[in-house]
C-alpha cells in the first residue's frame, strides 16, 4: 500500500488562520491557501508517511464527513497537492 509524504518535510511550512492554511512549499518557492481540512491533511503528512486510510482517518476526525466522501475528499486533495509538488508517494521521493 502506498505511502505519502511531504515532498520537502523540512522545508515545508504551515500556517493555520480562521479559515484556511497557508503552505509554503520550498521546492518551488511558492505560497499556496488551502482550506483548513487540505491543511490537517498536511499537517498529518509533516508528522510522517501516511497511508490513505491514516489520511481518511484524519480527514474523519477533523470533519463532519461521512467516510465515502473523506476518502473523495482525501483523494482529491492528494491529487491537487501532488500537482503542486508539495506531496508525493513516499517511493517518489527519499523522506527527509
Amino acid at each position: 500500500m502506498p505511502r505519502w509524504v511531504l515532498a520537502d518535510a523540512t522545508g515545508t511550512r504551515l500556517h493555520f488562520f480562521d479559515d484556511g492554511c497557508a503552505v509554503f512549499n520550498p521546492l518551488r518557492w511558492e505560497t499556496h491557501v488551502v482550506d483548513l481540512l487540505v491543511g490537517t491533511v498536511l499537517e498529518a503528512l509533516g508528522a510522517g508517511p501516511c497511508s490513505l486510510q491514516d489520511l481518511v482517518d484524519t480527514a474523519l476526525e477533523a470533519s463532519d464527513l461521512d467516510a465515502t466522501n473523506a476518502e473523495r475528499f482525501v483523494v482529491d486533495a492528494l491529487a491537487q497537492l501532488t500537482d503542486l509538488r508539495l506531496v508525493a508517494v513516499a517511493t517518489d521521493y527519499a523522506y527527509r
